[in-house]
């Protein structure tokens, strides 16, 4: 069985985009310690994939502008192409 992706109406959603998977996995922890249903990405493709999957809820992304497979607006342009909701 794959993993299933959290229900983002559920708790508030966070996405971390980085690739320094230490200060990530850092920042990942503090933010499920709070409560908040956490995904990352170390790279632009993957950023992009987790994001296409978000169907519902609100949604609050960190990116690290610096991305080894592509720059952070140039990811920011591509979110704004994915369709919402």
């Amino acid at each position: 069985m794959g993993y299933q992706l959290p229900n983002v109406a559920e708790k508030p959603a966070i996405r971390i985009i980085d690739d320094n998977q230490d200060l990530a996995d850092i920042l990942a922890d503090c933010l499920s310690d709070e409560g908040f249903q956490v995904l990352q990405a170390v790279d632009g493709k993957g950023a992009l994939r987790i994001l296409e999957s978000v169907k519902t809820g609100r949604l609050t992304i960190l990116l690290y502008l610096t991305l080894p497979d592509m720059a952070g607006d140039q990811l920011r342009t591509e979110t704004s192409k994915l369709p919402v909701g």
